[in-house]
């Protein structure tokens, strides 16, 4: 990008604006002040000066103009910067960018900013329906769209409508609901066209209240609706955004990683949900990211969830299923309980899989999250009776295998196209089980550098040395690991 461009985007972006988009900022003499956003600072401590259009922080030293502010705060590269600056982003009405004009064909072009706040000033009260969900309703702007409304409204008229802020917060497109569903011919939602100032497969509805949250919690919830984000932001779950419409894309995966790599799905139970919810493991996990799918409580999303349940209720389901281990524990577990006599080739001879797995994972630091997990693979692989084996681990069990046991067998049966009645032979029992436990090392010590990374980027000084080594140390340990298991050919997102 041209100098003279560069001075172009900062004179269309004036610093105090921006700058108030992330902090509160008062006046003091011929500036402004207000909290430092770049270490923690109790008392106001950044100045910005408007007549120079910059910025510094008398306590961390930080300092620079608009560009720098938001390379800086948004963790991105100069030309991210200068792009979450561009007029082009910042919707048609802001200063610099192009007026909101008729088509040569008469026709009106896509509407503004300002013709969207205007829209939204028309929207009357909306009642959520349930005490805890209207407070967040009404942060987030929800109302019902009278029946009159401008010709280019008319797909939105007598809708609930759920205005759609960008990362920046400017009001860039809508989403309306029909109010019941009474009527199944009626669309149950109608959305925004994309345009230059709406670009579905960039926008997260919710991000720019959820992006604060989504970096001190270092994850973020993914969701497929509206009242989905409304439901988990009632909870205090407020690092949640949705994606709105559309099935997760590389521009999602951008915006997300500017503030984390831990992601959890609750995407919808349906068959169309799972698929989806698939796709998007396999995007977040070849970009790099912890990925987790939740499968919540009957196939409900959120939103019939918390109503169901009830606030507390629900922060605690969501608690339980946030904390549970990673699927690959679940699926390795499960093949334990249900073919505890399977054997494994190992150094040249034949061993039962359940005690090469005690030994490995006691070996290499990788035992089980779950303690019941734990217990009840050390009681396979002792080879204790029945009648010892506490009552709560037999319910566990039980649990597990019908949970996950036609999953399982569905999974083994299409990676090797095998009939309902054909049974897996010892050669494609040893190739599963490889896969199984691929997976579950691959999975756990990843997870373990990532959390040793985040750490290292807040790390003092002093600790630097201590974590880089344990991160080295963790790296080995995945080539050893993968060395001797060797790659299974059909290791993909597993069941």
């Amino acid at each position: 990008m041209k100098k003279e461009e560069v001075e172009a985007v900062k004179r269309a972006n004036p610093i105090r604006e921006v700058i108030s988009r992330y902090i509160e900022l008062k006046r003091q003499g011929r500036g402004y002040i207000g909290t430092c956003p770049f270490h923690d600072d109790r008392h106001p401590s950044l100045y910005v000066d408007e007549e120079r259009q910059t910025f510094r922080c008398y306590s961390c030293g930080e300092r620079g103009d608009v560009i720098a502010f938001v390379q800086k705060r948004e963790r991105c590269t100069f030309t991210e910067a200068v792009g979450k600056l561009h007029p082009e982003g910042k919707g048609p009405d802001k200063p610099g960018a192009a007026p909101h004009t008729p088509r040569a064909d008469g026709k009106s072009s896509a509407p503004t900013v300002a013709d969207n706040e205007k829209f939204l000033h028309q929207l009357m009260p909306y009642a959520s329906g349930d005490s805890g969900l209207t407070p967040v309703y009404i942060d987030f702007e929800v109302g019902r769209s009278p029946a009159m409304v401008d010709k280019s409204r008319k797909a939105m008229a007598n809708r609930i409508v759920f205005p759609i802020r960008n990362e920046e917060g400017l009001l860039v497109a809508f989403g309306a609901r029909r109010l019941t569903d009474d009527d199944p011919e009626a669309a149950k939602y109608i959305n925004s066209a994309t345009s230059d100032l709406y670009k579905k497969s960039e926008t997260l509805y919710g991000l720019y209240r959820a992006k604060e949250a989504i970096r001190e919690e270092d994850c973020v919830f993914i969701v497929e609706g509206y009242k989905d984000v409304l439901a988990m932001h009632a909870a205090g779950y407020c690092h949640t955004v949705a994606l709105a419409g559309t099935a997760l894309t590389g521009g999602h995966i951008r915006l997300l990683k500017q503030y984390t790599e831990r992601v959890y799905l609750l995407l919808d139970g349906d068959e169309a949900g799972r698929k989806g919810a698939e796709k998007a493991m396999r995007l977040l996990m070849a970009a790099g990211m912890e990925v987790e799918n939740i499968c919540l409580e009957g196939g409900d999303d959120p939103d019939a969830l918390f109503r169901r349940l009830g606030k507390e209720a629900f922060r605690e389901m969501l608690q339980r299923v946030k904390d549970r281990p990673h699927t690959s524990e679940y699926a390795l577990i499960t093949a334990c309980l249900l073919y505890p006599e399977a054997t494994f080739p190992y150094e040249g001879e034949s061993r039962r899989f359940v005690d090469l797995l005690q030994h490995l994972l006691h070996t290499e630091q990788l035992a089980f999250e779950d303690t019941d997990h734990r217990n009840l693979l050390s009681y396979l692989s002792e080879g204790t009776e029945a009648s010892s084996i506490p009552d709560h681990l037999w319910l566990v069990s039980d649990s597990l295998k019908a949970a996950y046991q036609e999953g399982m067998e569905g999974h083994y049966r299409k990676l090797y196209n095998l009939s309902d009645t054909t049974s897996l032979n010892d050669e494609q029992w040893s190739d599963y089980l490889r896969l199984l436990l691929y997976r579950y090392t691959e999975v756990r010590i990843l997870r373990e550098i990532r959390r040793l990374s985040r750490r290292l980027k807040r790390a003092l000084p002093l600790d630097k040395q201590a974590l880089l080594r344990e991160i080295s140390a963790r790296r080995e340990q995945l080539k050893t690991v993968s060395g001797w298991l060797e790659r299974p050919a059909c290791c993909v997102v597993g069941i």
